[in-house]
């Protein structure tokens, strides 16, 4: 045991004192009730053990007690320390609290002033949607018409350009041989002519002069070998306005009926076909599109719905 000369001389006084009591009590045991208590020194061995185990184990309490207590008073330490730190902090901090307190304050009445114009804002935008769906609904059935009235127009385009595939080069010949063209060939070459950007000749006298449409369209258009490439990649659906305007009026005429135009010309049959075909496409297109622009905001929704 790690103990001082002091302690261990007490120690030592104290447990050979016990001892020869112990031998002086067995003396007046044995002389009292004739019985024998042995006292050896196996007993004074097991009794210094015994006060060894003692005093460890004590010796280790108030040692651990000990520490605890110490670690404690480091960690008040510690806390009292860090304590005065964020004072300093705090105190330091004390101007910057004020201002952030203001600053909050002015947010928050910046806040509730546009939390007005924000419901008044909604109100406004709850009615424009509500036009925007009514106005949704309607180009709707606009479009839903027109692609209808579109898909009963396309087996007419597709039967003109089928009616041009089979055209044979003795078929336009005999178009451009013809010296004396019937009313029916008229219109088809004035159409084809307007369709193609092809301007007309002027023939007559001064002051008097008429449009002709059947030299231009067997110079630039009938001798053109590239004729059924070209009718067969136009772009229908960007005609102007202002060319199916000019034949419309032409496609209403009894004379311009594909049947009638047969007679006279197969060639001049095809290109009726295709010329009828083209101005009733692209006119059911612009129709829908003019209808369409009368709702700029269903058109945007429509157009955004079918981009998803």
């Amino acid at each position: 045991m790690n103990l001082t000369p002091a302690i261990k001389d007490g120690i030592i006084d104290v447990c050979v004192d016990m001892q020869e009591r112990v031998n002086e009590l067995s003396k007046e045991y044995m002389s009292s009730l004739r019985r024998f208590n042995y006292v050896t020194p196996t007993s004074y061995l097991e009794l210094i053990k015994l006060f060894r185990s003692l005093f460890e184990n004590t010796r280790n309490s108030i040692q651990s007690q000990e520490a605890r207590y110490r670690t404690g008073l480091d960690k008040i330490r510690d806390t009292e320390v860090s304590v005065k730190a964020m004072q300093v902090q705090l105190e330091a901090l004390q101007p910057q609290l004020i201002q952030s307190s203001q600053e909050t304050a002015d947010l928050m009445t910046t806040i509730e002033q546009r939390t007005l114009q924000v419901a008044q804002t909604r109100k406004i935008v709850t009615e424009e949607e509500r036009q925007c769906n009514e106005q949704a609904e309607a180009a709707s059935a606009i479009k839903n018409e027109c692609e209808a009235q579109l898909a009963e127009a396309m087996p007419a385009l597709n039967q003109a350009m089928k009616a041009l595939r089979v055209l044979k080069k003795s078929d336009l010949d005999e178009l451009k041989s013809m010296k004396v063209p019937t009313q029916g060939v008229l219109l088809t070459a004035e159409a084809l002519c307007i369709l193609m950007s092809i301007p007309p000749k002027k023939v007559g006298e001064a002051g008097k002069k008429k449009e002709d449409w059947w030299a231009p369209a067997k110079q630039s258009l009938f001798n053109d070998p590239q004729l059924f490439i070209k009718l067969q990649k136009y772009d229908k659906d960007n005609i102007p306005a202002s060319i199916i305007e000019k034949v419309k009026p032409m496609v209403k005429n009894p004379e311009f009926t594909p049947a009638k135009v047969a007679k006279a010309s197969k060639a001049a049959e095809g290109f009726c076909k295709w010329s009828a075909s083209q101005t009733r496409t692209s006119g059911e297109a612009n129709e829908r599109e003019v209808q369409l622009r009368a709702f700029p905001c269903a058109l945007t929704r429509i157009y955004l719905f079918s981009c998803v």
